[in-house]
């Protein structure tokens, strides 16, 4: 069986072996700590699986995607939590590269639960 190809920002575990992205935590320890940003303020956040919530209007960019599962970024910004579509990645660049800029675009995501955190 052959092994998964990395998807970029992920590595694996020395410990185990498992593909995981920087943030995720992993047998017990951070591969490393990633800052991770929401309008150039700290702010906690992390790449999750969800599951699509509805669209609060049908023209949205992710109406037909509601009750699908989706990869996405959780970001708890002054206590308040909020979604960012990341199939691509650019949830995550976002929130780490562009600092949470307005300048870096983004795909917000209405969210029925979170079904697994780290994947």
């Amino acid at each position: 069986m052959s092994e998964r190809v990395l998807q970029s920002g992920e590595f694996r575990c020395p410990k185990c072996g498992k593909p995981r992205f920087a943030i995720e935590r992993c047998c017990d320890v951070y591969a490393s700590e990633v800052q991770t940003f929401w309008n150039g303020e700290p702010a906690p956040a992390r790449i999750v699986r969800v599951i699509v919530g509805p669209s609060p209007v049908k023209t949205w960019w992710c109406a037909q995607l509601a009750g699908t599962e989706r990869k996405a970024v959780e970001v708890n910004y002054h206590g308040d939590k909020f979604y960012l579509d990341n199939e691509d990645g650019s949830g995550w660049n976002k929130v780490t590269h562009g600092r949470g800029s307005p300048h870096w675009g983004h795909n917000s995501l209405p969210v029925e639960r979170v079904v697994e955190a780290g994947q």
